[in-house]
């Protein structure tokens, strides 16, 4: 029974990047697009639990998921999670920050990255047919 829970909340939850994308995606589609999309996802997730229904062995349980006591979370536990990602994020990242940072001023510095922006400029702008602000 778990095997077919996690089968289909891998299917029918998305990550946040995956969020992200489709969120995207679906902005330029009208609202009978997103309908049809919506739609089909849901015959996908109930077509799926099904199959899964039949193949995987087992019986079915009283509970569908087993959840944990839920507690109001304290100021305190917070401050420090959030402390600590914070101490993280800055140790790991902050030093190809600052990297990309003085190799993006020495290019502009240098004239380097107006000869970048020629190099890379046919497969930008005419293959992919992003315009940006010439340099």
């Amino acid at each position: 029974m778990r095997i077919i829970v996690i089968t289909l909340l891998s299917l029918a939850i998305p990550c946040s990047a995956q969020f992200g994308v489709i969120m995207v995606l679906l902005s330029a589609v009208s609202l009978a697009g997103v309908l049809v999309i919506g739609a089909i996802i849901a015959v996908e997730f109930v077509l799926a639990g099904m199959v899964l229904g039949k193949l995987v062995p087992g019986e079915s349980s009283d509970f569908m998921l087993e959840l944990p006591p839920l507690r109001t979370p304290r100021v305190g536990n917070i401050l420090l999670k959030t402390k600590a990602r914070a101490v993280w994020f800055l140790k790991e990242a902050l030093p190809f920050f600052l990297v990309a940072t003085v190799v993006l001023f020495i290019l502009d510095r240098t004239g380097a990255m107006n000869t970048l922006h020629r190099i890379i400029e046919p497969v930008v702008v005419r293959f992919l047919g992003l315009t940006g602000v010439k340099l």
